[in-house]
């Protein structure tokens, strides 16, 4: 016999899933500061994505269903150089000079100076590549691709944490043989690639189970998958080589207690994403509304009209420097007062740092110092 819903979700309530870890305190490298909102803004780019860097040292943005090219003073010079039927996401440069682009829906595509784009990875092993979310030339010239899900587009991420959905692949396409193949399936939202300094491995971010990992790609270990960071204190997006050692992280979104709580409750979930509006979810996001509409994350956000830094954030700017192991070394915030949140990108070009800010549509650019640190 069917439990009535109130039941199930009394039940759920009591016992809820197994699987829950302890969110770690923002403290140590990881000591709440206002440091992103002092990095210089290069402009707008509604819904920005990624950011590459050419080897003329231009500066190439996607940004809504676009890729812009930047040059100049200031990047002052702006020029779209590709549109798509869908959102365009991460950038990579192939041998120095070919741009590829993750587009949602799509797969990955190839930008034409001829203004004439072709879709380099549309399939693998007779599915679409939908959800596309990193790539990476690996040895060999070998591209290596992850896809967030293969049950939704990289738009829809929010539905894939609501579900729990751990579908997600490491795919690595043979460029001159045009085949690609799955060498990782069942994972949860891989949502960041890149390779590691001496290219004998990849460093792969997964977003719902809050970790770093590394995918062995030569030597005894070479097909091996091991966590080099676990129980982040949020959703990771992109990483990046650092230039003087170590990788450039991104953290879209802060855990907060309600939300791992949610994730505990099928039916309660089920519930909300059947009848609410998905702007106004129990969820991570990547900016505030500033809507009466959203829920509390716990607490109160506001007292005397103003939002309180040390507020449970909806949403939060963090970008984290590792070290080649993988242990914190330091962090750049946007706290709930901020505006700077939704990191989904950190690159470091030459002396510069240029950070992605999707929550606030910005490109920020801070000046690195010699020593590595900012």
């Amino acid at each position: 016999m069917e439990l009535p819903y109130w039941l199930t979700i009394l039940r759920e309530f009591a016992v809820g899933e197994k699987e829950h870890t302890a969110i770690p305190p923002l403290d140590g490298p990881l000591a709440p500061n206002n440091r992103l909102e002092e990095f210089a803004s290069v402009g707008v780019f509604h819904e920005i994505n990624d950011v590459a860097c050419s080897a003329s040292n231009e500066v190439f943005v996607s940004a809504g269903n676009s890729v812009v090219r930047c040059w100049g003073e200031g990047y002052r010079d702006r020029a779209v150089v590709a549109e798509f039927s869908g959102s365009a996401g991460p950038l990579a440069f192939l041998d120095g000079e070919r741009l590829l682009v993750c587009v949602s829906g799509v797969g990955v595509v190839e930008v034409s100076s001829k203004a004439q784009n072709k879709v380099l990875i549309g399939e693998v092993l007779g599915a679409p590549l939908r959800c596309a979310t990193a790539l990476a030339v690996g040895p060999g010239g070998a591209l290596y691709v992850t896809e967030g899900s293969i049950n939704c587009s990289a738009d829809d991420w929010v539905w894939s944490l609501m579900k729990r959905d751990r579908s997600g692949r490491l795919i690595r396409y043979d460029l001159s043989a045009r085949r690609g193949e799955v060498v990782r399936e069942g994972m949860p939202f891989p949502n960041g690639l890149c390779p590691s300094a001496d290219n004998a491995s990849l460093l792969i971010t997964q977003a719902w189970d809050h970790s770093v990992n590394r995918y062995h790609l030569e030597g005894p270990r070479r097909g091996e998958f091991e966590a080099v960071r676990k129980n982040l204190v949020g959703y990771p997006a992109g990483i990046s080589v650092a230039p003087e050692g170590g990788y450039w992280l991104s953290v879209f979104a802060l855990r907060t207690q309600l939300v791992e709580f949610l994730l505990t409750q099928r039916a309660f979930r089920d519930e909300m994403m059947r009848t609410v509006d998905p702007l106004y979810w129990i969820r991570p996001a990547l900016r505030t509304l500033n809507s009466g509409l959203e829920p509390l994350q716990g607490g109160a956000i506001k007292k005397l009209g103003r939002a309180k830094p040390w507020a449970p954030p909806r949403s939060y700017g963090l970008v984290v420097k590792l070290n080649q192991s993988g242990e914190l070394l330091e962090s750049f915030h946007s706290r709930a007062d901020g505006v700077r949140h939704g990191i989904v990108s950190a690159r470091q070009f030459g002396d510069d740092l240029f950070v992605c800010c999707k929550g606030n549509h910005e490109l920020l650019r801070y000046r690195v110092k010699s020593d590595g640190g900012i």
